[in-house]
């Protein structure tokens, strides 16, 4: 009856290495969980950030033949710049935003974005493409009153997003400046 009451022997060294060793492989999964966790967040980050921005290079490459020089205030390539830099901020708060679950919080700030986003495309071939300048200004005062909308609901949710959305904000009201100058030139 003994024999299956058998033990072995183990001294405290042996205890202590196969502890440490679960405590090796536990902080190895951790450590492995974590990068791929900052991976996907990197794929997050980088996919919220191209879109806007591709966006936005292509819908201004498909108009940039129809800018007039003489009507512009701004030069086009001017403009391009800070439409592409002004989206690239935009889809930073943005992934700020979500990345903290702001958009299931609040569904209207990713409604704003969405709305900013396509005023954004539209603005260009409204002023420039069709020559339409009442329909450019509804858009930009449209695409500013998205923007501030988006600016404080991103403030609510992640301060510095909302920080972040304000140099957007300010292009904004740039541009109904612009649009308006053009407008009664």
């Amino acid at each position: 009856m003994e024999d299956t009451q058998l033990r072995q022997r183990v001294s405290e060294e042996v205890i202590n290495k196969a502890g440490n060793d679960v405590d090796e492989i536990t902080k190895n999964k951790k450590q492995t969980k974590r990068a791929a966790m900052a991976r996907r967040g990197l794929r997050s980050l980088a996919i919220s950030v191209i879109i806007p921005v591709s966006l936005t290079f292509i819908s201004r490459l498909i108009h940039i033949g129809q800018h007039k020089p003489a009507n512009s205030l701004l030069a086009p390539w001017a403009m391009h710049t800070f439409f592409a830099i002004s989206s690239l901020v935009m889809g930073l708060a943005a992934w700020l935003v979500w990345a903290d679950g702001g958009f299931h919080r609040k569904p209207i700030s990713l409604g704003l974005y969405l709305t900013h986003l396509v005023l954004t495309l539209a603005w260009d071939p409204a002023v420039f493409g069709f020559a339409a300048d009442m329909i450019g200004l509804v858009v930009s005062v449209a695409m500013l009153a998205a923007l501030t909308g988006c600016a404080t609901t991103f403030r609510q949710l992640k301060p510095l997003a909302g920080d972040l959305a304000l140099v957007s904000v300010l292009w904004g009201g740039v541009i109904v400046g612009l649009n308006l100058m053009h407008m009664y030139r």
